[in-house]
């Protein structure tokens, strides 16, 4: 049985004038958790920036688990949920197999 491996979630900003435009992502496995945050157009005040966690500890492990069977469930789902106003949220699920699934939200 193939099993998700890890979770993206990429978000875009919603309306607004270019400098303050960007894209980010969010990647959750069972052990690790990253964040980058990419403006479309560099500025003093819109950074790029980037974070990092990482354990072996088991509460990651479990959050994962009941984080995957959510995502995987929403990606699944026929009716698409209305959740957001602007911006685009897209889901991205990768197995064990490399197997992919995505499905954006507006």
């Amino acid at each position: 049985m193939t099993e998700v491996s890890k979770i993206t979630l990429i978000g875009h900003s919603g309306w607004g004038p270019v400098e303050e435009a960007y894209e980010e992502r969010l990647t959750i496995s069972a052990a690790e958790v990253t964040y980058r945050y990419h403006p479309i157009k560099a500025t003093a005040e819109n950074v790029a920036h980037r974070w990092r966690y990482w354990t072996d500890g088991p509460a990651l492990a479990n959050a994962f688990e009941n984080l995957a069977a959510v995502v995987v469930d929403l990606v699944n789902k026929e009716v698409v949920p209305s959740t957001l106003d602007a911006p685009e949220l897209e889901f991205l699920v990768v197995y064990t197999d490399r197997k992919r699934q995505r499905r954006s939200l507006f």
